[in-house]
Formats: structure tokens, C-alpha cells, sequence
């Protein structure tokens, strides 16, 4: 189990989440076990940027 505190520009995040996976020198994965209701907004709104910042990271480098 592991808390995460985020400060992000959507504003502050805090979570419990477990663990799930380590590849070394890459990185891990998380599932969030516990985000209380008022976090999740900001939860909602940071994947949604990050998720669109890969879209057009991947755009980018699709280019000729």
C-alpha cells in the first residue's frame, strides 16, 4: 500500500493504491484502492489531460 500525494495544476490529489507491477529502471503500476470524493474531480481532470498530451505526443511523431 502506498499514499500518493499529488500537487498538480488541477489542484491537490491524495490516494491509497497498491502496487502492482515494477519493470526496473522503467517505472511501476498503480491500482487506486481508495480516492475520496472530493479528489476525484481532479483525478477525472488530470488523466484526461495527460491523456490527450499522449495523443498529441503520438500525433507529433507520426508526422513525416
Amino acid at each position: 500500500m502506498v499514499r500518493l500525494h499529488f500537487l498538480v495544476q488541477e489542484g491537490q490529489i491524495r490516494a491509497e493504491a497498491v502496487v502492482r507491477h515494477v519493470i526496473a529502471g522503467r517505472g511501476f503500476g498503480v491500482k487506486i484502492e481508495s480516492l475520496s470524493s472530493q479528489d476525484a474531480p481532479q483525478m477525472k481532470r488530470l488523466l484526461s489531460r495527460l491523456r490527450e498530451n499522449l495523443g498529441r505526443m503520438h500525433q507529433s511523431l507520426a508526422r513525416p
